[in-house]
């Protein structure tokens, strides 16, 4: 089984890579159907999702926890 911080890895890497910034709205659309209450904000180094006053963020340091 693939390992979450591969799968966040290959998410940052397609984000930040200037190739594959197209792809930003596919990873995009794949988080939504995941978090479909949550607006989506890709940073460098993170993504970070809100609701409602209510935020987390998803980076290297917490993604296998989730």
């Amino acid at each position: 089984m693939i390992s979450l911080l591969l799968i966040f890895s290959i998410f940052q890497m397609l984000l930040q890579d200037e190739r594959t910034k197209d792809k930003k709205e596919d990873i995009k659309s794949v988080l939504t159907l995941l978090f479909p209450d949550y607006q989506i904000i890709f940073t460098p180094r993170a993504i970070s999702l809100n609701c409602n006053g209510t935020s987390f963020t998803i980076d290297e340091g917490n993604f296998e926890s989730l």
